[in-house]
């Protein structure tokens, strides 16, 4: 079945048959994921293993996500950050019970799976982690959220408008600005910890350094896989505390 949304044009897929041939025989038509106004922000105009076209750079950058930031031994090397962060959960939790205060368990929690990805993304240099939370809540809710322009993309006065791309660009401006620092302190200190365990950041920074990439990592490249890895986590916590 073939739709017309404002301008775009979009095929239902409504039976398991036709599902079956898009994905065994057109798979490569359908590989790549249309990039709209606030993907481009948020994600560096959608250079990155997420929405970046099907190709040569996308299968490199898989491959970096897949042996160098989610392998198994990747995800063990932040036990000790979530042990450390679910023992100040318990410490908490014990002070406010000893004290009669009312415990928002759902709140505590979701603040400990921040705090794990927070570290995890960019070590122990955020300053104020609650700004990096906001940050990423709200570049969620911005590309999950309707946005005419989609719908319209040769219309982009409907987004000044709206004041969706004044809050895209206040939201870019503002991530951007927490990455650069994370980056920068990340080089200016040096390598902090062990490979094994190594933050997001320090990981990505040095596979930029060692060089040997048939697409080179530039620093925008850094910032979106960081900004993608994390708003993915973020997602399921704004959905379901």
């Amino acid at each position: 079945m073939c739709l017309k949304l404002g301008e775009i044009p979009v095929v239902v897929i409504s039976s398991a048959d036709g599902a079956a041939e898009v994905m065994k025989f057109h798979d490569l038509e359908f590989a790549s994921r249309p990039i709209n106004y606030s993907v481009e922000a948020i994600f560096y105009g959608g250079n990155n293993v997420l929405f970046g076209p099907y190709g040569d750079f996308w299968r490199q950058m898989r491959r970096l996500c897949n042996l160098e930031l989610l392998s198994p031994k990747r995800v063990r090397s932040f036990r000790a950050v979530r042990e450390q962060e679910v023992s100040t959960l318990i410490r908490e939790i014990s002070e406010k019970a000893n004290s009669g205060v009312v415990v928002d368990f759902s709140s505590s929690l979701a603040e400990v799976s921040n705090n794990v990805m927070a570290r995890a993304a960019i070590g122990g240099r955020c300053e104020d982690q609650s700004l990096f939370h906001s940050l990423l809540g709200t570049a969620v809710k911005l590309l999950s959220g309707f946005n005419l322009v989609d719908l319209f993309p040769s219309m982009p006065f409907i987004g000044r408008i709206t004041g969706h791309q004044r809050r895209l660009d206040e939201c870019r401006k503002n991530l951007d600005l927490m990455a650069e620092k994370s980056c920068r302190n990340t080089e200016k200190n040096g390598a902090e910890s062990p490979v094994d365990y190594a933050d997001l950041t320090e990981v990505l920074l040095r596979i930029q350094r060692e060089g040997g990439l048939q697409f080179p990592l530039s620093d925008d490249n850094i910032k979106a896989v960081i900004n993608v890895t994390n708003s993915l986590l973020c997602f399921p916590l704004l959905q379901k505390p």
